[in-house]
């Protein structure tokens, strides 16, 4: 029976598994390490972005109008990366889940950085989804490697 138990022990992440009373314990490469901060960032940063537009608030639509984006289209966006954040948490799990979720929402923040650039934002606020794209192209890298 596996009981996933995640703690710090000399750097890197340590599993246990009980099997038959016994306790295996199994050390993570250091890039999980890095695997598991990065995906809890990017979880709470797009997470937080996600919110305003699942919830509709008025201050979002009125950006994302502004930018030429619909309110549907806006919920759908929302609810898309909500699904990526799911994924990218479950990617920790197993990682195939965790590349697919990088990969759209990689795809998805250059999308952003195109809209940004369409309506001449200023240079910083286009620069911002495209960081974030990299970060989580970076991270389906690094699920790639250490699989």
């Amino acid at each position: 029976m596996w009981m996933p138990v995640v703690a710090p022990l000399g750097g890197a992440l340590t599993r246990f598994r009980l099997c038959y009373g016994r306790q295996i314990i199994r050390h993570y490469p250091k890039g999980r390490s890095l695997i598991v901060v990065l995906t809890l960032l990017l979880a709470a940063v797009i997470l937080a972005v996600a919110a305003p537009k699942v919830a509709g608030q008025a201050q979002m639509r009125e950006r994302m109008a502004r930018l030429g984006v619909s309110p549907a289209r806006t919920r759908t966006i929302g609810d898309l990366e909500v699904l990526a954040v799911a994924g990218l948490l479950l990617g920790l799990l197993w990682w195939p889940i965790a590349v697919a979720a990088a990969v759209g929402l990689t795809l998805l923040l250059i999308g952003a950085a195109g809209y940004h650039a369409r309506a001449k934002d200023p240079i910083p606020v286009v620069l911002v989804p495209v960081v974030f794209a990299l970060a989580t192209a970076a991270l389906a890298v690094l699920h790639i490697l250490n699989a």
